[in-house]
């Protein structure tokens, strides 16, 4: 994971790719603390993918420190 803080905007979704660029995991990596409950994500009606929130990466990190 990355030592400085995720650069997201707060209000901004994320792809599994996106977000884990971000927090500096491979997707695999980010998809397992999802499966453990570590870090929610939500899902786009439009197309049913999944997006992760600016907000929540932040959280998640900072509560990793």
């Amino acid at each position: 994971m990355t030592i400085t803080e995720p650069r997201v905007a707060e209000t901004g979704r994320y792809s599994l790719i996106e977000a884990s660029q971000a927090l500096g995991v491979h997707p695999s990596t980010l998809i397992r603390w999802v499966k453990e409950g570590k870090i929610n994500y939500g899902i786009r009606r439009s197309n049913s993918r999944k997006f992760y929130l600016g907000k929540e990466l932040i959280r998640f990190w900072r509560a990793q420190l």
